[in-house]
């Protein structure tokens, strides 16, 4: 018996090629393509993006008491799946968490408990007390593949950090001058975190 050739190689091939070509998953890049797997690189940098819509609940990431409590829970939780966190922004209505894992499991197993607790913990949700959507799309995360990527997300987190406090013109201030700084820059050093 002959062994069988897939009539589709050549799309199979051209399928895995884009699939390790695709950085990000999540947020509105997902619209309709949800069976596409999260990517993951083992001990690559992440950019994870949780986003609400606490807006329209009248609720804030940034109140006191929810910021310091969010912040031991984000810790815990990557303590508990073995993530490695480089640092995390929280802003009124997202968060913001650099991260990496070993694992591929852990590394899901984080994103989606921590999106739960995340959750109960906002809206004091329990069994027999329902809310109602909380968050406002799926979680996005973008593998960073290259020090350029890992430098320019630095700035972002500090943007974010200027807009929390100074408001959003500083923010743009601030992004003019670092992406002038990131386009001076040589990269010799891919993968450096």
């Amino acid at each position: 018996m002959t062994k069988q050739t897939s009539l589709f190689k050549s799309l199979d091939k051209q399928a895995k090629k884009e699939f390790r070509a695709q950085t990000t998953y999540g947020g509105s890049t997902v619209k309709g393509h949800r069976k596409r797997p999260r990517p993951f690189a083992r001990q690559k940098w992440n950019h994870i993006v949780f986003k609400s819509d606490l807006k329209r609940h009248g609720l804030s990431f940034l109140s006191s008491n929810n910021r310091i409590e969010l912040t031991r829970l984000i810790k815990a939780k990557a303590e508990r799946y073995g993530l490695e966190l480089s640092e995390a922004v929280i802003m009124k209505d997202h968060i913001h968490i650099k991260a990496r894992s070993s694992s591929r499991y852990a590394f899901q197993c984080f994103l989606r408990v921590l999106s739960g607790s995340m959750a109960r913990l906002m809206t004091k949700s329990r069994r027999g007390k329902r809310f109602g959507r909380f968050w406002r799309e799926l979680v996005f995360t973008r593998v960073l593949k290259s020090a350029k990527e890992v430098v320019v997300l630095k700035g972002y987190f500090e943007a974010n950090r200027i807009e929390r406090e100074s408001g959003y013109e500083a923010r743009i201030e601030y992004l003019s001058t670092h992406r002038d700084w990131v386009a001076q820059m040589t990269f010799a050093y891919p993968n450096s975190g």
